[in-house]
């Protein structure tokens, strides 16, 4: 009797998947604290809030690179602010005219840590070197995590992050 050895790719790791609990990086876990304020408030999540020089180039950026949608406010440029958003993400950009406030291109570390599940890892990377806002290529991080460092239009670094696609061999 002769035993066959197939490679099988396995589907990315979708929601709810769990990694090694060491390795383990998601948003963090609810839980039940008493409320020292005695309002009975109930903090849900958190947006970060970048300034940026120009709120329509930005999102643009973000919708072309990593597939952003965007909500302009006002609706008419010059645009004050946006909210963007794809998946449970989402982000706001508020127009700042304060001069020298940000535009490094030193690597100072990163502004925002974006974790995503089921990236094209090599799309991901291709499309950042068309923009040409690779800070760090693409580097696998122990056995179970990818990451890939970008600079936006206004300087901010993202690190966006995933677990790797693995493949296993099936008996």
């Amino acid at each position: 009797m002769t035993t066959r050895r197939t490679r099988r790719r396995v589907a990315p790791l979708g929601p709810g998947t769990r990694l090694p609990r060491v390795l383990t990086i998601a948003p963090a876990v609810p839980t039940v604290a008493p409320d020292p304020s005695g309002l009975g408030a109930e903090y849900r999540f958190s947006v970060p809030v970048l300034r940026v020089r120009d709120v329509r180039a930005t999102a643009e950026w973000y919708r072309e690179n990593l597939g952003f949608t965007a909500g302009t406010f006002p609706d008419r440029a010059p645009h004050d602010f946006a909210i963007l958003g794809r998946d449970s993400v989402q982000l706001l950009v508020r127009r700042s005219d304060e001069p020298g406030w940000r535009g490094s291109v030193a690597h100072s570390g990163w502004d925002l840590y974006i974790w995503v599940d089921g990236a094209d890892f090599d799309q991901l990377e291709a499309a950042a070197k068309r923009a040409r806002a690779i800070v760090r290529p693409r580097r696998t991080m122990g056995a179970h995590i990818v990451e890939i460092e970008v600079r936006d239009p206004d300087g901010y670094v993202i690190c966006i992050g995933g677990p790797v696609r693995v493949a296993v061999m099936q008996a």
